[in-house]
């Protein structure tokens, strides 16, 4: 744009000409020398706050209307998203891996000094209540435990395993919280030595998925350590 044209509004007959113009390229698509003009033409070029500002209101979830989030949607999903079937390089990899670390860290971090409100810690709370869970199995969680998980046994089994856990290593000593105690095969109602281990929280949250694979890993790695005979 111009230094000449800068600031100025377009007149309404002008807005009807650009309007055609745009209206006209509808189902068509730019061909690459096109797009490197328009690419040149938008180099160094910056936004002023008040339009930065306007682009965030008009972009706002709230403000789109039902039918664009439609198409929005439809856009990104399968082989409708501009990305489908492709890679990133190593080189690009590294590029994105560069750009969040400099961006997410300390004052970079575009939440950083700000807090999220009521309003927003609410949906978000809602948005992982449940059902809605990535990591959820239909309740188990809401299981009672037998009746034999009490202390006494979960310190025995902390004290057969060394206070460490039996996944990473790690001592108790060295931990902010307690070793979990966790059933090999899922089953809160059967407390057995042979179903339970030693687990810091960090390990514990990884047999969340993936859970025929942890019960023959524990029960093969207590079979070494103990001795202890399964049915496999």
């Amino acid at each position: 744009m111009s230094k000449a044209k800068k600031g100025k509004k377009l007149s309404e007959e002008h807005r009807k000409k650009f309007i055609g113009r745009v209206s006209g390229m509808k189902g068509k698509k730019h061909s690459d020398e096109a797009k490197r003009k328009l690419s040149e033409f938008h180099k160094g070029m910056k936004h002023s706050e008040e339009t930065k500002k306007k682009m965030s209101i008009a972009h706002k979830r709230e403000n789109l209307s039902e039918e664009t989030l439609k198409k929005m949607r439809k856009s990104s999903n399968g082989k409708n998203n501009s990305f489908y079937g492709k890679k990133h390089t190593s080189e690009s990899l590294k590029k994105i891996r560069k750009a969040k670390e400099g961006k997410m860290i300390g004052s970079k971090n575009p939440m950083y000094g700000k807090k999220h409100s009521l309003k927003s810690k609410k949906k978000m709370s809602e948005a992982q209540i449940g059902e809605k869970n990535h990591n959820w199995n239909n309740g188990s969680s809401f299981e009672p435990y037998d009746q034999n998980f009490n202390r006494k046994f979960k310190k025995s089994i902390k004290e057969r395993d060394n206070h460490i856990c039996m996944l990473c290593g790690i001592h108790r000593e060295k931990l902010k919280t307690a070793l979990a105690i966790h059933h090999i095969d899922y089953n809160k109602l059967n407390t057995t030595k042979e179903n339970c281990i030693s687990l810091c929280g960090s390990c514990h949250s990884k047999t969340i998925k993936h859970r025929i694979y942890w019960i023959t890993f524990f029960q093969s790695l207590l079979n070494e350590e103990y001795s202890y005979k399964y049915k496999y």
